[in-house]
């Protein structure tokens, strides 16, 4: 009794854990965005980007590094130099998948702010680490929060 105790108490921790793991992916996703380095390796191929009623699925996962590297592009020709998360709130964490929120300053080259947004991920724990499958950028609500 006491090894199944054990067992499914290891069980439960360990799948904590990877739902924990999806945040600094996404920081490190983040952070290589405001780099405009090559996020290919991001993604899953044709991943999901949902802009409202809109939804954009690049055909590959270099098609999706692409375009996020286009969005970038014209971010920064509003001013656009980094994003700095103010904070995130796993929604959901469903075996290898995670629902991920992350409420984002973004902030012009001179320290100014740009903007405030709502980013979800969906992220997908495979064997050879996690891609993203989704992205939904999204306003805050009336008190500034994204959930």
């Amino acid at each position: 009794m006491k090894k199944t105790i054990a067992l499914v108490f290891g069980l439960l921790v360990s799948t904590s854990a990877l739902s924990h793991d999806a945040k600094p992916f996404i920081e490190k996703y983040l952070q290589d965005l405001d780099k405009n380095a090559d996020l290919t390796g991001y993604f899953v191929e044709r991943p999901q980007f949902i802009f409202g009623h809109h939804i954009h699925i690049p055909d590959s996962s270099a098609e999706a590094g692409d375009y996020v590297g286009d969005l970038h592009k014209k971010l920064v020709e509003q001013g656009y130099a980094k994003s700095v998360i103010e904070n995130s709130k796993i929604l959901a964490h469903i075996e290898d998948y995670t629902l991920i929120t992350f409420t984002l300053n973004r902030l012009k080259s001179d320290g100014k702010p740009l903007d405030k947004v709502c980013s979800t991920y969906g992220v997908v724990h495979l064997k050879f680490g996690y891609k993203i499958l989704s992205w939904q950028p999204s306003e805050p609500n009336k008190k500034g929060a994204c959930w």
